[in-house]
C-alpha cells in the first residue's frame, strides 16, 4: 500500500510537469520566451477593456524587422534565431513594467503601452525602440544589423476594440514599408 501510494504521489508529480510544460508551449514562443499570438490577443483585448474603464489612451506598436530573410539566407537559421532571441531580449528591456511585448509570428513583435498619455510619447519610444534595435547584433561572431518598420495604433482613435487596433497598427507598418522600410507610422484613419 505504501509503495502504491509513492508511486501515484510520482506520477502525480510528473503530469503537474508535462501539464506546466504543455502550458508553456501554448502561451509562449519556444525560441525567444515571450508571449505568443495567443496570450497577445488576450492582452490586448484586456488592456482595451482597462483603457476604457480608466479612459486612458494605450498604443499597440507592431514591428516587422526590415531585411532579415537576407540574414537568414545569408548566415542561415542559426544566425537568424539568434538575431530574433537578441531582438526579443532588447524589446523587453525597452519597456515599462505596465507595458506588454510579444513575438507573434516569424520576425514580427507586438508590443501595447498602457496609460501613455499622447500619441507622441508612443512615437518617442517607437524612436527608441527603433534606436535600439539598431545596434549590431553578433550571434556565432557573425555581426548582423537590423532594422524595424513599426506601425502603431492608438486606444481610442484607431480602434476600440484589439483586432482593430492590430489591423490598424499593421497598416500603418506596412504603409512605412511601401515608402522603402526602417520608418515609424502612426495610423491615421483620416488618410485612407
Amino acid at each position: 500500500m505504501g509503495n502504491e501510494n509513492i508511486k501515484i504521489q510520482n506520477e502525480a508529480v510528473i503530469l503537474q510537469k508535462v501539464a506546466t510544460e504543455l502550458e508553456i508551449y501554448a502561451n509562449y514562443d519556444t525560441l525567444t520566451g515571450l508571449p505568443n499570438r495567443r496570450i497577445f490577443f488576450d492582452t490586448l483585448e484586456h488592456i482595451v477593456s482597462e483603457s476604457k474603464t480608466n479612459t486612458t489612451k494605450s498604443a499597440l506598436l507592431y514591428l516587422d524587422l526590415d531585411f532579415f530573410k537576407i540574414i537568414n539566407d545569408t548566415y542561415g537559421h542559426e544566425v537568424g534565431d539568434g538575431v530574433l532571441v537578441t531582438v526579443g531580449r532588447r524589446l523587453m528591456n525597452c519597456v515599462r513594467g505596465t507595458d506588454f511585448v510579444a513575438r507573434l509570428a516569424g520576425d514580427e513583435f507586438a508590443i501595447i503601452m498602457q496609460d501613455i498619455g499622447s500619441s507622441s510619447n508612443a512615437k518617442q519610444f517607437a524612436e527608441k525602440v527603433q534606436a535600439v534595435l539598431q545596434e549590431p547584433i553578433i550571434v556565432d561572431a557573425v555581426e548582423c544589423t537590423i532594422n524595424a518598420s513599426i506601425g502603431i495604433s492608438i486606444y481610442p482613435e484607431a480602434g476600440d476594440d484589439g483586432e482593430t487596433l492590430l489591423r490598424n497598427a499593421d497598416s500603418a507598418m506596412y504603409a512605412i514599408k511601401k515608402k522603402g522600410k526602417g520608418g515609424i507610422g502612426i495610423y491615421d484613419h483620416q488618410v485612407e
